[in-house]
């Protein structure tokens, strides 16, 4: 699978999501039941219950992050509901304050997500996961615009490609001829490559 089906990068694209739209009821619930909040089955199903069908999760969870819900939540659940909505509505006034860079970093430290997830990989593989988005946030910056939308649109077509690639690599002793682009071949092993004209003699330009 590509990079963004591994554990840290469906957890941080749907952190990121939240924290450009919190009323993105699929990224939230994501991000909830995840390490960067950790609300249990029951407090999820309460929450869903609460907001009904074609109501945003949102308002429900602020709710029970301040102590308000007429749900049995247990003690714990409300107290990582407070702590994530904190944190989130936080990062969100400070949006237009940090680099897209310091904001992954601001969001996985501010929510533990990075202690969680030394906790659960103590190899470190996770965390250099956690600091390629951040550095992908910082060159998408560089390239494009400070613009967190325009980064998870990025992310999502980063996404299709990689799972392209993925599946491509269930062909590689394959017979047939395949075209593809470099970005669609990377990580693939075949046993004779042609890259199109990459002898061709470039005219020096004129000064």
């Amino acid at each position: 699978k590509g990079f963004w089906e591994s554990r840290e990068g469906v957890d941080l694209k749907s952190l990121l999501a939240v924290i450009a739209n919190p009323l993105d009821d699929d990224s939230l619930l994501g991000s909830l039941a995840g390490p960067a909040c950790g609300l249990s089955t029951d407090a999820l199903l309460m929450l869903r219950h609460q907001a009904g069908k074609d109501s945003a999760l949102w308002p429900r969870l602020e709710m029970l992050a301040t102590g308000n819900s007429d749900e049995p939540f247990t003690e714990t659940d409300a107290a990582r509901a407070g702590r994530y909505v904190t944190t989130i509505r936080g990062l969100r006034e400070r949006l237009s304050t940090m680099s897209l860079g310091e904001l992954v970093e601001a969001a996985v430290s501010g929510t533990g997500y990075d202690l969680v997830n030394l906790t659960r990989d103590p190899s470190g593989a996770g965390l250099a996961n956690i600091r390629r988005v951040a550095s992908l946030a910082s060159d998408f910056e560089s390239s494009e615009r400070r613009d967190l939308r325009g980064f998870l649109e990025w992310v999502e077509i980063s996404a299709r490609l990689d799972s392209e690639a993925a599946v491509a690599t269930e062909d590689e002793d394959g017979d047939a001829v395949q075209l593809m682009t470099v970005h669609k071949s990377k990580g693939l092993e075949f046993d004779l490559v042609c890259v199109a004209d990459l002898g061709r003699q470039r005219k020096a330009q004129s000064e």
